[in-house]
């Protein structure tokens, strides 16, 4: 079990990462920061294979319920959370609650943003049950719902009393998401060092395999490269931006694939297009692309599929992106491991090429 800890200006969170971590939310250390009343938002999923887990941490504490989440972008929605919103009064909860989000980057988001708006807001834990989640979404404070057609428009910065990362719950995903959470990891090496890049690319076989050493390493490397960010820039103004490498292709592929693609393999192919666009502009070092598609062809059943997307289509999506800033689409560009470009902006006939390459690099 490692300790970390997330430092900002009002407040200090711990973040526990290890195999049991989940075990901590019925402890002292953790019960002194969250009230008595717990309701417990978990993703189905997780409660079809961690049942018992889950609700014998509901019974550690006086008052508790649990709500089960259909987690998909689809009910990520008003619609969604409403009935999270009527349950937790049904149910007599109050200020005194703490909602504890236990699933993937949709229940975290979800659940993070009942807690930042019911009763003017109530406490928060995140229990992550992806690799996606463990790495990026449950750190940070973001909290969000999707709103017509655009990704995560809705929300707030709402940071948690504790974050806890169980690696028995990465260890029950199947291939397809661990590729998914690849995706957040590969981001944080290409914006940190070739030295991740290329432990990741070495170690991609042990990585599918669980391998308690290597898994472990990329968890943990990742979770410190996302709290080094947060803690420099907590409502992302300006470093923190650098986190949405290959974020404004990936929502857009994801609405236009009707949320069929998962955001991980999103971001891997929004990556692709941002190293499109840096190479059309002039940006990209050499031999950045080709190294990108080396770590993707040594993934094992890597089967995003973009066919079919309709490249203006994504485009008018990316004009409604929430990282816009006067009226116009925003890009972080990948320069060299550890060298990137914010806020770049670029002409209309460049994204709409980098969309329709990657979409062919992409189709089967």
């Amino acid at each position: 079990m490692k300790k970390l800890n997330l430092n900002l200006p009002d407040k200090k969170i711990d973040v526990f990462a290890g195999e049991g971590a989940a075990d901590l939310l019925a402890l002292p250390r953790i019960k002194k920061l969250i009230n008595d009343n717990v309701f417990i938002v978990a993703d189905k999923n997780a409660l079809k294979l961690f049942g018992d887990l889950i609700n014998g941490l509901a019974s550690e504490f006086p008052r508790s319920y649990v709500f089960p989440f259909n987690a998909t972008e689809k009910n990520k929605t008003f619609a969604g959370i409403e009935k999270i919103y009527s349950t937790m009064l049904k149910k007599n909860f109050g200020r005194d609650t703490t909602v504890v989000a236990i699933g993937g980057g949709v229940t975290g988001d979800a659940a993070g943003f009942v807690a930042a708006t019911f009763s003017r807001g109530v406490k928060l834990v995140q229990i992550p049950t992806t690799l996606l989640a463990a790495v990026d979404s449950s750190i940070g404070g973001k909290t969000g719902i999707n709103f017509a057609d655009t990704k995560n428009i809705i929300g707030s910065f709402y940071q948690p009393e504790s974050i806890l990362i169980d690696s028995r719950f990465i260890k029950t995903l199947d291939k397809r998401e661990l590729v998914s959470g690849l995706g957040e990891v590969i981001k944080y090496a290409f914006l940190t060092n070739e030295k991740f890049f290329n432990f990741i690319s070495k170690n991609i076989d042990k990585f599918f395999s669980c391998d308690k050493k290597a898994l472990n390493k990329i968890i943990l490397d990742s979770v410190k490269i996302k709290i080094s960010v947060v803690e420099q820039d907590e409502m992302e103004t300006g470093l923190r931006q650098i986190l949405n490498l290959g974020h404004t292709f990936a929502h857009a592929y994801e609405i236009e694939k009707n949320y069929t693609l998962r955001h991980g393999e999103a971001v891997i192919a929004g990556i692709v297009s941002a190293i499109l666009l840096s190479e059309k502009m002039g940006l990209s070092a050499t031999g950045l692309k080709e190294k990108y598609f080396r770590l993707l062809a040594a993934i094992p059943q890597l089967a995003i599929n973009l066919k079919g997307i309709n490249a203006s289509s994504c485009y008018k999506v990316m004009l409604h992106d929430k990282k816009n800033r006067d009226g116009k689409v925003k890009f972080v560009l990948p320069i060299d491991f550890g060298e990137y470009a914010i806020g770049v902006e670029a002409g209309r006939k460049d994204i709409v090429n980098s969309i329709k390459e990657t979409s062919e690099l992409f189709s089967r």
